[in-house]
């Protein structure tokens, strides 16, 4: 839905310095992004800690590369594996 108002709008123009600014896409590099879920059987996209929903306290480190197994047995359905937005090294 679009928002529609009687409000008044104060417009600016902004306007581009030549050599005083960077193109957006020379500014941000290379961007790395990491898929949300991989399936079992299929390689790891990115070293670091992965969890599975398919069984509790599944948090392992994996290495780019290594497959994601299969959790046999899970009521879950199938396994897909997650990027966790922890990436330490668990404490003992």
């Amino acid at each position: 839905m679009q928002n529609v108002s009687e409000q008044p709008t104060i417009w600016t123009l902004i306007e581009r310095v030549p050599g005083e600014t960077v193109p957006l896409e020379e500014g941000l590099g290379k961007v790395e992004s990491t898929p949300l879920h991989v399936a079992a059987g299929k390689p790891s996209p990115r070293t670091g800690w992965w969890f599975t929903p398919a069984k509790a306290h599944s948090r392992r480190h994996f290495k780019q590369g290594d497959i994601f197994p299969t959790i046999e047995g899970s009521t879950y359905g199938d396994t897909y594996w997650q990027w966790s937005p922890d990436q330490s090294s668990p404490s003992l």
